[in-house]
């Protein structure tokens, strides 16, 4: 038997036992169209949807053997929970803060000057100054904090000393921990400060000139500075402009006339290259570098300028010796000053590049 399918209507063709066809007609039942698929002219038709959605496509057996199988579709009209899955979020503590500790050392001032302090830690912080070998009233400076949080203070000194001291610029954080940063403040008209064997700068041994040295024509002997000195002292720099003479140095009020002091330090060239360097002084001086004499300026003079010949160093430390005398009272002077590789003028080597000796 064949089956022709037309639409919804199935027409069956049999052989009689003439065999002769006949046509048998079974008429599918028309669906009938729901209340909302039907429009104004009674004919069906599906809603158009406002939004858009997915349907899943089903397929219904067929109740006609051999049939082809007659697909429908069916909306999904219900909706699958959606998984909701809760985080938790740790917060990790905050790290512990780091004590305060200075990251400067030591240094010397006098009237005026000033010098950058640093601290390492945890900030912020307040400072506070504090000197306890005074009594107050006393200035003791000033203080200028950085602007942009770090911890890091621009001291200056008082703009007089009538003694040398000690100043502690005390940084104290928020979370109480503190620590101190040290500035000697030298007396005006001092040379330095009485040298405590470990701050930095350059070490000056002073000798009173035997008095048979002190005539006009004197200059500088390496006899004048054997056996013990009178005082060690300290400075950062050596940088004294014309300064009356009255006040001497550290210890020895009386003696401002007819001494000679020689300083040592290890000087920190920066780059290898050519360099040239100039003493200032009243009276005279001489500047040594690794033994060998760079600047003579060696007479009683009122203070003079003398350039040395241009110096080739390598980059690293080189054993610096400056060996000055005053004679006859008015003023003092004395000033050391370099001028690097690339530079065009002289400026005062500071205190960054003279070190402690090793031994003293």
């Amino acid at each position: 038997m064949r089956h022709i399918i037309c639409a919804a209507t199935l027409t069956l063709f049999s052989c009689g036992p003439e065999g002769n066809f006949t046509q048998e007609t079974n008429q599918l039942p028309a669906p009938t169209a729901t209340a909302s698929e039907q429009s104004a002219d009674g004919v069906g038709k599906r809603p158009e949807s406002t939004s858009t959605s997915y349907g899943a496509e089903t397929i219904s057996p067929s109740s006609i053997e051999n049939d082809a199988p007659v697909k429908t579709t069916a909306a999904l009209n219900s909706t699958e929970p959606t998984a909701t899955t809760t985080s938790t979020t740790t917060i990790a503590p905050a790290p512990a803060p780091t004590p305060l500790a200075c990251s400067s050392t030591t240094t010397i001032l006098g009237a005026n000057q000033s010098t950058e302090l640093t601290w390492s830690g945890t900030g912020p912080a307040t400072f506070t100054l504090s000197a306890s070998s005074l009594t107050p009233p006393v200035n003791l400076g000033s203080i200028k904090v950085s602007t942009d949080g770090s911890l890091h203070v621009t001291y200056t000194a008082p703009i007089s000393a009538q003694l040398a001291f000690d100043i502690q610029v005390i940084a104290r954080s928020s979370s109480g921990s503190e620590a101190a940063c040290e500035v000697k403040i030298k007396a005006d008209g001092d040379l330095g400060v009485a040298d405590d064997g470990s701050t930095q700068g350059i070490v000056g041994s002073v000798y009173e000139i035997p008095h048979a040295s002190r005539v006009n024509s004197a200059k500088l002997t390496s006899s004048w500075f054997s056996g013990t000195p009178l005082a060690n002292i300290l400075m950062p720099r050596l940088d004294v402009p014309n300064t009356p003479y009255e006040n001497g140095f550290p210890g020895y009020p009386n003696l401002t006339a007819w001494y000679a002091i020689r300083f040592t330090s290890r000087l920190v060239v920066p780059v290898t290259g050519s360099y040239t360097f100039q003493t200032k002084s009243d009276d005279g001086s001489n500047l040594y570098i690794d033994g060998k004499l760079i600047v003579a300026n060696d007479r009683v003079q009122a203070i003079t300028t003398a350039t040395s010949a241009t110096v080739q160093l390598t980059a690293g430390l080189h054993n610096l010796q400056m060996d000055y005398f005053q004679g006859p009272p008015i003023y003092i002077a004395m000033m050391m000053l370099w001028r690097i590789p690339g530079a065009s003028t002289f400026t005062v080597i500071p205190s960054t590049n003279l070190l402690r000796p090793v031994q003293q």
